[in-house]
């Protein structure tokens, strides 16, 4: 569903952007070698790819059943991958600003739920979780319930599958393995329905980080810095961790 998906998310960019400055941006005959095709790319891999908020749910599984190195390991991957995420977002941001780039201190990590991580040398940053990312999160708490609840069952399924095709070596088992596949598929086709109303809704709102925040970039440059960021907000959008400013974060 992944090429359906990409088609789907590139049609509301070209309404987004209006289709001459889409096609400013992604002119290279050879969509390999653009950037911005990748960014692309990236962006709509990471809605299909497990989100960090289902790597908080593994590893609190994997607690709960006594597997503490495990729990331990998604934990430090999970916080790894947000913090990594929040850090280009602060390149990007210095880098159209003309900014020396900040070198981001990852200062604290409470493992308290919720998680929670402090930050310094990181204004741009503050700035988007304060504004943006957590009234996004309190508006779309329904859909990203939704969303994670079917990333569980996506898991569960696959799982059965896998189980299915190493036991597939009579005609039943055959059998079970189609209709096994069949409703992983449909899952799948439902769960990308979420999928694409968690990118429109990404899309819109990193166009309104960037109107509000980057004034001074022409249409074309507001829509290339939009494309890189997109992947790295989605990261942190649907990651469990809380990100504050050390003067802002809890004792």
């Amino acid at each position: 569903m992944s090429k359906e998906l990409d088609e789907k998310i590139s049609e509301y960019l070209k309404k987004a952007f209006s289709e001459q400055t889409y096609g400013a941006i992604f002119k290279n005959s050879r969509p390999e070698s653009n950037n911005y095709t990748w960014y692309l790319k990236a962006f709509t891999d990471s809605l299909t790819q497990p989100s960090l908020s289902f790597s908080f749910f593994e590893a609190k599984e994997s607690r709960r059943q006594g597997n503490f190195n495990k729990a331990m390991l998604l934990v430090s991957e999970l916080v790894r991958d947000h913090i990594t995420s929040l850090r280009t977002v602060q390149n990007i941001f210095d880098q159209i600003h003309g900014d020396e780039p900040r070198q981001v201190v990852f200062k604290r990590f409470s493992q308290k739920e919720p998680l929670e991580v402090g930050l310094e040398n990181a204004p741009h940053v503050i700035l988007i979780i304060d504004q943006f990312i957590t009234p996004w999160k309190q508006t779309n708490i329904e859909t990203v319930a939704e969303y994670l609840e079917t990333e569980k069952q996506l898991e569960i399924e696959q799982q059965k599958t896998e189980v299915f095709k190493r036991l597939a070596s009579a005609q039943n088992s055959f059998n079970e393995l189609k209709e096994q596949e069949e409703i992983l598929e449909k899952l799948d086709k439902n769960q990308n329905v979420f999928r694409f109303s968690i990118g429109v809704s990404i899309i819109d709102l990193t166009k309104e980080i960037i109107n509000k925040i980057a004034v001074h970039l022409d249409d074309i440059e507001k829509n290339k810095t939009m494309i890189r960021l997109l992947k790295e907000l989605v990261i942190v959008a649907l990651s469990n961790i809380e990100t504050k400013s050390m003067a802002n974060a809890a004792d």
